[in-house]
């Protein structure tokens, strides 16, 4: 099968996924890890998704941050009919990653416990075990928040009808109520992310479905101008210099 790749860092490039791919991503990973002393994971080979930004976006912006390398799969729904059999749970994203000392690979599934793998792989995860269930409190909400803008606006990556933004405007002014009041509860003012100053995937998911909601909501661009905690945080994570980067070139 044809699939769209870009490899990210330092270069893009579109090619075909075979062994021989794996094999080059794998080696990139671990000597680009070695030479800059990072700590993110170094057995990831790529990440597949649709063409498109919706639940996979927030793990290309993670990897951004942290510049990991990796092949970006970007699947037509054709595709990925034909390899919906293949994935752990039947759909996506996965990441493919290397095991057993890079002899075998597996799949791993589901957004809300790929940032954990990420978060907790990269060192970019509370130790703290009452912090870390508020970051996963923070995670499982954005969820719910991408759920119910997904049944309202669609799936779409930009400008919903304005029927449909009208119709979710109180739901999500109800949902950013609870959240800038969390935010303002746990904030630390001089602490820049979720929990404090530790930037993890959680923050990257709850960024990038606030980004995905704004989009959406193009009639609507006042819709954060009363929550000035989200605002922040939302400013904080999107200019971090790589995710800032990122953002200027990202395909849509």
């Amino acid at each position: 099968e044809n699939f769209s790749i870009r490899t990210r860092y330092p270069k893009q490039n579109q090619t075909k996924m075979n062994n021989f791919c794996v094999v080059v991503a794998i080696a990139l990973v671990a000597i680009f890890g070695a030479v800059n002393g990072q700590s993110y994971p170094n057995n990831i080979n790529s990440m597949t998704y649709f063409n498109g930004r919706g639940r996979g976006e927030q793990i290309r912006i993670f990897f951004a941050d942290q510049q990991i390398e990796y092949q970006d799969i970007r699947l037509s729904g054709e595709e990925f009919g034909k390899l919906k059999k293949t994935f752990p749970f039947g759909h996506v994203p996965v990441l493919n990653i290397t095991v057993d000392n890079g002899q075998d690979w597996i799949y791993l599934a589901d957004t809300a416990s790929i940032a954990v793998w990420l978060g907790k792989e990269s060192g970019l995860w509370p130790s703290d075990n009452l912090v870390e269930e508020v970051l996963l409190m923070y995670s499982s909400a954005s969820e719910d928040l991408r759920i119910a803008a997904n049944e309202i606006l669609g799936t779409g990556s930009f400008n919903a009808t304005a029927d449909a933004q009208t119709k979710f405007l109180p739901v999500f002014k109800q949902w950013l109520y609870f959240f800038e009041r969390n935010l303002k509860t746990n904030y630390v003012p001089s602490s820049p992310y979720l929990v404090g100053d530790l930037f993890t995937p959680v923050d990257a998911r709850v960024w990038d479905v606030l980004d995905h909601v704004h989009t959406l909501m193009n009639l609507h661009p006042e819709i954060f101008d009363n929550a000035p905690y989200t605002a922040s945080f939302r400013y904080n994570v999107a200019n971090r210099p790589n995710i800032a980067q990122y953002l200027k070139n990202r395909p849509q």
